[in-house]
């Protein structure tokens, strides 16, 4: 999924890339799997790959179509997309897996829930991205997938999504249009890419912990971006193992120092003895490790 962020220039955003090609570089491997045959008769005959692009080259792949359309890159994704019918198609780059990109529901579904176990991250993927994300949910696989999954999935039931999730993206969106209104009222220039980055990591972070970031809001008068969102952008197209660290490590301190306000805060509710406005992320993953920890004592003691 991961495979073709290396050639995108500083202005694409990673997290875009992914939801345009969905795990690209973890479907290659489901070409090179080895069927049992059905009976002894069967043969395994030649697997057949999906088409590339007609620009593709000997050697060289599709080194020339990356690096020429890297100001559009999702562009010539869809137009190539459009070109196949929407059908698989593959391109590939000397020196990096090669990507299988899809861009029909019809294949999303199949990829991500009728097919899950077989299409996974795989260990480029992971590999590539775990300074980042660790071993979290966005490249996990197999039993700690599952764990992820199955505990932030109680955030995204369809009560709390009528309620806590679509009463603070509404909020937020009242935000977003004021902030736009302002760089109007100065015909002031503005990236919109930054502002929806801005929206977007308020919303998670409102819905994920309980915290009310402001990103979006001090925009305006802020002459450089957020540090969390410098740092990411910095580590995604990183050359060189120093200065990914570095923006790693922003990134880390600064989501720790987030988990470590929202539980001082719930326990702040606690000893007052006011209840918690609303679920987030924090609050599920410890008291799913709390109740895991209380069941292995609770086993240890009954085993005695």
């Amino acid at each position: 999924m991961k495979s073709v962020s290396g050639h995108m220039s500083g202005k694409n955003d990673v997290v875009v890339a992914a939801a345009a090609i969905t795990v690209a570089t973890a479907l290659l491997g489901l070409l090179l799997v080895k069927h049992a045959p059905t009976d002894q008769s069967s043969t395994t005959g030649p697997r057949k790959l999906p088409p590339m692009p007609t620009t593709t080259l000997p050697l060289l792949k599709n080194i020339l179509d990356a690096g020429g359309n890297a100001e559009r890159f999702h562009d010539w994704l869809s137009e190539q997309s459009i070109a196949f019918h929407n059908r698989p198609w593959m391109f590939a780059v000397p020196g990096r897996p090669a990507s299988i990109v899809l861009s029909s529901p019809e294949l999303f579904r199949d990829v991500l829930v009728t097919q899950d176990k077989v299409f996974l991250r795989g260990p480029v993927g992971q590999a590539i991205s775990y300074d980042i994300f660790g071993n979290g949910m966005v490249v996990a696989d197999g039993d700690s997938w599952y764990f992820h999954r199955k505990t932030a999935s109680r955030l995204f039931s369809m009560q709390m999504m009528k309620g806590g999730l679509e009463a603070t993206t509404r909020a937020h969106l009242g935000v977003f249009l004021d902030v736009l209104d302002v760089y109007v009222q100065r015909g002031q220039a503005f990236s919109m890419k930054k502002e929806l980055s801005h929206f977007a990591m308020d919303v998670i972070a409102k819905i994920g912990f309980g915290l009310e970031l402001d990103t979006l809001k001090n925009s305006v008068d802020r002459e450089d971006d957020h540090e969390f969102l410098l740092a990411f952008n910095e580590a995604s197209v990183a050359f060189g193992e120093k200065l990914l660290m570095d923006n790693t490590r922003i990134m880390h301190d600064f989501i720790d120092n987030v988990i470590v306000e929202s539980m001082t805060k719930k326990a702040q509710l606690a000893a007052e003895g006011k209840p918690e406005v609303a679920r987030d992320v924090v609050a599920l993953f410890l008291e799913k490790r709390l109740a895991q920890t209380e069941d292995r004592y609770l086993t240890a003691a009954t085993s005695w």
